[in-house]
């Protein structure tokens, strides 16, 4: 039985298409709504329901509902499929910047082994270097010993030869006298004068010598202090450029003031030459002070050599120490700012408050990286606000792209792997809006329910039921013998 007419709605089912589908027929270019009842005209033009098709109609559409529903698993297993397989893509892909990040550190560390390797080169040939200096030094320092003992036999000569002629003369002289005449009183007198003047100028020449060696051994001795002060200086230069190139090539993270340490390397080499300056021309006044007999010259020079490599091993001692410090010295650490806060009225009991400055835009621009993240804000919250001294811990809220799935084991697993420990979110949260200002997020006790849209609902519509246009008594529902006007 199928029906037509002014009171019979034509378009089908609203939520049902399938109901529809079934339903509704067209014949002679005119739409009839199927009633599902089976029927006859009798003799008398009456209607006669014979049979209700309902069971019939209602095992089609659960075959139709299986149907759709074997399709669904199909689909989602389908999507379970896709979903481990991108998960194990995933898994490959962190394997992989592993293997990439261990390869870097061993290429690091071998970089770093072969830098110290070539900075012990380095230290031992300096140090080959200065032997050799050193020993071209003494052969240098033995040669003018040899010198000035020959110069000193060669004085002691003159002067023995110059004591024989005066004692020649003194002898021709009195000789002279002798045979002259004169008085042997007087004789003895000059004689004994002469004998004085001798013993004087003996005197005279001994103190001058030994004054001279003194003064040669009181030089000596400042100048082997000073080869001395050079050595420690020279070595300590040396371990400083060791450290420092070890240390530069160290695959660590230092704040190092370049200039600063430049500056003392300068001022140090200035004083190094000074003092080599200062200690060639001490060297070369003592030589020369063999000759003129000027001691006065000898010490101002060696004065000022001393003074000079005084100078050289405080400069290379500070270049030293700085270095040291730059290079022991720990990667930089977040600002930490430490307070001391009386609690009680007791003065032995102290709370300390441990703060660490955090910046939020390296949070948001790290999980804006995120491939499912469109836009995201980061915020300071307290689980208790009403706790005076109560540390604050990080929060997020992430928007989320359209169509993405964000997860908070996703989202955390993201922070952890782009960002250091003290800078991981503690919490995350998933809305739709921001709101204008920062901290109305970190006053609102859950974001997810301040900042989350409200989701439309689909409206259900229920079947539209048709009824004759004549009353009908409800027995007539049942079938088999209701009958409807024409």
């Amino acid at each position: 039985i199928a029906v037509a007419g002014l009171h019979v709605v034509m378009q089908g089912y609203d939520n049902d298409a399938e109901e529809t589908e079934l339903s509704v027929v067209t014949i002679d270019q005119q739409q009839f709504l199927k009633t599902g009842e089976r029927g006859f005209f009798d003799d008398e033009g009456f209607l006669v329901v014979k049979d209700v098709d309902r069971l019939l109609k209602g095992e089609v559409l659960r075959t139709h509902r299986a149907e759709a529903a074997a399709l669904a698993a199909v689909e989602a297993e389908r999507l379970k499929q896709e979903e481990e397989l991108r998960k194990k893509e995933e898994e490959a892909k962190m394997a992989e910047e592993e293997r990439k990040r261990k390869e870097q550190e061993a290429a690091a560390a071998a970089a770093a082994a072969s830098a110290a390797a070539a900075a012990a080169l380095a230290a031992e040939e300096a140090e080959k270097q200065r032997a050799e200096e050193e020993r071209l030094a003494a052969l240098e320092q033995q040669r003018r010993e040899e010198l000035e003992a020959q110069k000193r036999a060669e004085e002691d000569r003159l002067l023995g030869e110059k004591k024989a002629a005066e004692m020649r003369a003194a002898r021709e002289y009195a000789e002279a006298a002798k045979l002259s005449g004169i008085d042997a009183s007087f004789f003895a007198k000059v004689n004994e004068r002469l004998q004085s003047i001798e013993e004087r100028t003996s005197q005279i020449e001994q103190g001058i010598a030994m004054k001279h060696r003194k003064e040669l051994e009181e030089m000596k001795k400042r100048l082997a202090e000073m080869e001395l002060e050079k050595k420690i200086a020279d070595e300590e230069a040396v371990s400083a450029r060791t450290v420092t190139g070890v240390a530069a090539s160290s695959p660590i993270l230092m704040e190092v003031n370049m200039k600063e340490i430049e500056n003392n390397v300068m001022s140090a080499a200035d004083a190094a030459e000074a003092s080599n300056v200062s200690m060639t021309r001490a060297t070369g006044a003592m030589a020369d002070s063999k000759e003129t007999g000027d001691p006065d010259e000898t010490t101002q020079y060696a004065l000022e050599a001393a003074a000079a490599a005084m100078q050289a091993a405080a400069s290379a001692q500070a270049v030293a120490e700085f270095t040291r410090s730059v290079v022991k010295a720990a990667p930089p650490k977040p600002e930490i700012i430490e307070e001391e806060k009386l609690v009680g009225k007791t003065p032995d009991e102290y709370k300390v408050e441990k703060r660490v400055r955090v910046n939020f835009e390296e949070i948001e621009n790290a999980m804006r990286n995120h491939p499912g993240v469109k836009n995201a804000m980061a915020y300071g919250s307290k689980t208790d606000p009403n706790e005076e001294y109560q540390a604050a811990v990080i929060c997020v809220a992430v928007q989320p792209k359209r169509g993405a799935r964000c997860s908070q084991g996703w989202l955390r697993l993201h922070a952890q792997s782009v960002l250091p420990a003290h800078l991981v979110p503690s919490r995350y949260y998933v809305v739709d809006r921001f709101p204008e200002y920062r901290h109305e997020l970190a006053e609102c006790e859950n974001p997810e329910v301040t900042f989350l849209n409200a989701r439309k609902r689909h409206t259900k519509v229920n079947a539209p039921q048709w009824s004759p246009p004549v009353p009908v008594s409800p027995k007539s529902d049942a079938g088999g013998n209701s009958k409807a006007t024409k």
